[in-house]
């Protein structure tokens, strides 16, 4: 742990977390990791500022107090809590796995927030919470110039292909970082503006069908309003921008839509359900429509 002084006006970094870079491999450490920062000045040292300094200053403000004369410039409240034994000596932040060292402590903003009496809790917590990974953020103060900050991190739900490349993001949708595509292999993978925050909805739907969400590769959002799921085998199931789980239950229940979902390069559209329509698809995606409503399919 390293001794700065602690009069010093510059901020230790830790160096930087490891971070999901476009280019590599999406894959959680074993462990949080703890990191420390400390400009803790000597027990020796600090006793010798309480004892000459309180007295001090306790007359300085007297006689200021006294004869109505300011303060001087240089006795501001972070300097007068700083002297007394209260400045922000040693941070330790932990629970962390993904967020990187450097953005912990720009969020502390520890070259400007010296001491507890300008340390504003609130503030601080809200700027970590802004954070992509962080969630959550506990401060405790440990007296005298301790803080001791524990945080807790979001958990990759899926993976977002949009323009302008792919993206880890949680359950709410919310993006966490860059991934090269492909490269989180245990994740379910969704494409299309809008498919983030509507993916937990439509995995919850297809968990109640097992069968359907063993073959899912991958779930496009059509015009912000409706899915097409693409299966195993290039089938794509177009689903209705309404009533998705009865739609599902319907391809799960009917046996002629079940073959079909065993044969490849083939289309099914749900969005009639009245009129249920399976085409043929040739390695451009485009065939003909061959209609299954005179089969009874959706009667």
């Amino acid at each position: 742990m390293r001794e700065v002084d602690h009069r010093s006006t510059s901020s230790w970094r830790a160096l930087e977390a490891p971070s999901l870079h476009p280019t590599t491999r999406y894959a959680a450490p074993h462990r949080h990791r703890k990191t420390e920062f400390s400009r803790r000045p000597t027990l020796r040292r600090a006793g010798i500022a309480l004892t000459l300094i309180i007295g001090g200053l306790a007359g300085t403000a007297a006689y200021a107090t006294a004869n109505l004369t300011p303060l001087p410039a240089w006795l501001t409240k972070d300097r007068l809590a700083d002297l007394v034994g209260f400045g922000i000596n040693q941070v330790s932040v932990t629970g962390h796995k993904f967020t990187p060292d450097s953005e912990l402590f720009d969020a502390l903003d520890l070259a400007n927030v010296r001491t507890l009496a300008s340390f504003d809790s609130s503030a601080i917590r809200a700027r970590f919470e802004r954070l992509p990974w962080i969630e959550t953020a506990e401060i405790s103060r440990v007296w005298p110039g301790e803080l001791a900050i524990r945080v807790s991190e979001r958990a990759p739900f899926a993976v977002w292909s949009r323009i302008g490349g792919a993206f880890l993001i949680d359950r709410s949708g919310r993006v966490l970082s860059a991934v090269s595509a492909g490269s989180a292999l245990s994740l379910p993978e969704v494409s299309g503006e809008g498919a983030n925050t509507e993916t937990a909805a439509l995995l919850s739907a297809l968990d109640r069908f097992p069968a359907l969400r063993q073959r899912l590769v991958t779930a496009e959002r059509v015009g912000e309003r409706r899915w097409a799921l693409h299966l195993k085998n290039n089938v794509v199931v177009h689903l209705p921008a309404a009533a998705e789980t009865t739609a599902l239950a319907q391809l799960a229940a009917d046996q002629r839509l079940k073959s079909t979902l065993n044969t490849a390069n083939r289309s099914i559209d749900l969005r009639a359900s009245q009129r249920i329509a399976v085409r043929a698809l040739a390695p451009s995606k485009s065939g003909s429509s061959l209609d299954l409503s005179s089969l009874g399919v959706g009667d």
